[in-house]
C-alpha cells in the first residue's frame, strides 16, 4: 500500500533540505565535498537540498557525520551550546545500553526518537544491527 505525502512530510523535507544546505555552506563545503565526506551520491544530496527526496535514516545519519553535527540538528535545527559541550564530555556508552535505550525508548511510543538515536549510534560505531 503507498501513502501520499501529505504537506506536513513535504514541509519537513524541505526544512531538512534548507538546513543541510545552510549547515554544508557554514562549513565551506561544496556539494561534491559533502557529498564524498557523507558517503551519499551527489544526486541524492541535490535533491535532499531541495526538499525533493524523502531521504532514509542511513542517509540522514551519513549526511550529520559529513557535517560533523548530531541527527537532531537535521530535523529541528536547534541545539544548544551547553548540550554540544556536554555530549563532548560523556563517556561513550557500550552497545548493549544503546541498544536498550532504543527499546525503552520504543516501548513509550517514542519511535521515531528511537529509530534516531540507533541510527547515529550506528553512524559512530557505537551500536550495530
Amino acid at each position: 500500500m503507498k501513502f501520499a505525502l501529505t504537506e506536513q512530510d513535504a514541509k519537513m523535507m524541505r526544512d531538512m533540505g534548507l538546513r543541510v544546505r545552510r549547515l554544508r555552506r557554514e562549513r565551506g563545503m561544496s556539494i561534491t565535498e559533502l557529498a564524498d565526506a557523507s558517503r551519499v551520491s551527489r544526486f541524492n544530496l541535490y535533491h535532499v537540498e531541495r526538499g525533493s527526496s524523502n531521504c532514509g535514516v542511513v542517509i540522514a545519519a551519513r549526511l550529520a557525520t559529513g557535517l560533523g553535527v548530531g541527527m537532531e540538528l537535521l530535523f529541528d535545527g536547534e541545539t544548544s551550546e551547553f548540550e554540544c559541550a556536554r555530549k563532548s564530555t560523556r563517556r561513550k556508552k557500550s552497545p548493549g545500553v544503546v541498544a536498550r535505550r532504543a527499546a525503552r525508548e520504543s516501548e513509550s511510543g517514542n519511535r521515531i526518537n528511537a529509530l534516531l538515536a540507533l541510527a547515529e549510534n550506528i553512524s559512530r560505531g557505537r551500536a550495530r544491527l
